[in-house]
């Protein structure tokens, strides 16, 4: 469906999918580096064209070795009609951004 990059991982979005507490986010996040990564699940920001934001909490930790991935879940409660940006910001590296959904566009 969609992918973004940045210098260390990269993020393949292969579904976006209605459920009953919002908008399903499924992909896969990989290590792109030659050194191992942390990826806290906090690195991932999702931000409707309303201009409300989501951030996972929890403290959940991602340790990937080199070329190693993992998936990814996200559920976010997208109000009907908003489009949804995906920002991923793992420092030192420069946040990189992907539109998921366009405004008007709808659920999944």
């Amino acid at each position: 469906m969609s992918s973004i990059e940045t210098p260390r991982l990269k993020v393949e979005i292969s579904e976006l999918r209605n459920a009953p507490d919002g908008l399903k986010v499924l992909g896969v996040v990989t290590n792109i580096s030659d050194t191992e990564l942390e990826v806290p699940i906090s690195a991932f920001e999702l931000r409707d064209t309303g201009g409300s934001s989501y951030i996972a909490g929890g403290g959940a930790v991602a340790r990937l070795a080199p070329g190693r991935s993992t998936p990814l879940d996200l559920t976010v409660p997208l109000p009907d009609g908003r489009g949804l940006l995906l920002i991923v910001n793992l420092p030192p590296d420069v946040p990189a951004e992907q539109v998921l959904l366009a405004e008007g566009a709808g659920g999944a």
